[in-house]
C-alpha cells in the first residue's frame, strides 16, 4: 500500500512537471565575467528542465531532469534512470532525501558519496547550482577560462572539469544550454531547455 501510494504521488509530480514553465524575462547581464558572477551568484530561486546523459566506466543512461533551487533547498527529479522510473531528491547538500518510484526512501548525510555508492555515478550538489548558471562555485578555488564575450568556457573545481558547449537567451540574459562535467570515470552531459527565474528573485540584485 505504501509503495502504491508513493508511486501515485510520483506519477502526479511527474505529470505536473510536464506543464510548461512561465517564460523568464531576465534583465541583461554585464558583459564582463566578474559582473555576471556577482549578479548570478545571488540568483537563489530558479527552476530548469532538460536532460542529462550519464556515462561511467561500466554503464551509461540518460534521464529527464527537473531541478528546482530555493535558497539552499534542492528539489530535483530524474525520470528514466536505469529503468527505475522517477527518482526524487529533496533537501539541501548537507542532507538529501532520495525517493524511488518503488517506495524506497533513503536519507543521505553525504549525498554525493551515497549516490556514487548506490549508482556508480554522482553529482556535485554543492556546486551544481552555480555551474548551471554559468559561474564557478564561490566557495571553491579553481581554474576558469573566460571567453571574450565574458561567458564562462570551462572551469576546474573540486575534482571536476566543466566545459560549456552552448548558451541560450533567457529574456535579455545568456544562460547555459549545454555543459559537460567530468570527474574520474563519471561524465555528465547536461542539456538545459527550459529556464524559469522569477522576476522577484532578480529584483534585489539589480
Amino acid at each position: 500500500m505504501i509503495a502504491r501510494a508513493a508511486s501515485t504521488l510520483l506519477a502526479a509530480l511527474l505529470l505536473a512537471s510536464c506543464a510548461s514553465l512561465p517564460p523568464s524575462q531576465l534583465p541583461a547581464l554585464p558583459t564582463d565575467y566578474e559582473g555576471r558572477e556577482d549578479i548570478l551568484a545571488e540568483y537563489d530561486r530558479w527552476e530548469v528542465r532538460g536532460r542529462v546523459a550519464i556515462r561511467t566506466a561500466d554503464d551509461g543512461f540518460s534521464a529527464a531532469l527537473n531541478w528546482r533551487q530555493s535558497g539552499e533547498r534542492i528539489d530535483a527529479r530524474l525520470h528514466g534512470p536505469l529503468g527505475r522510473g522517477t527518482v526524487l531528491l529533496e533537501g539541501d547538500p548537507e542532507q538529501l532525501t532520495l525517493r524511488h518510484s518503488d517506495g524506497v526512501v533513503e536519507v543521505m548525510d553525504d549525498p554525493e558519496q551515497s549516490i556514487r555508492w548506490r549508482y556508480g555515478w554522482t553529482v556535485p550538489f554543492d556546486s551544481f547550482r552555480y555551474w548551471v548558471l554559468g559561474i564557478g562555485d564561490p566557495a571553491l578555488d579553481g581554474d576558469l577560462e573566460i571567453a571574450e564575450n565574458g561567458l564562462l568556457k570551462s572551469l576546474e573545481q573540486g575534482r571536476w572539469r566543466v566545459d560549456y558547449r552552448d548558451y541560450q537567451r533567457v529574456g535579455a540574459a545568456e544562460l547555459p544550454r549545454k555543459l559537460i562535467a567530468v570527474s574520474d570515470d563519471v561524465r555528465l552531459t547536461i542539456v538545459l531547455k527550459d529556464w524559469h527565474i522569477p522576476l522577484e528573485a532578480t529584483a534585489a540584485v539589480r
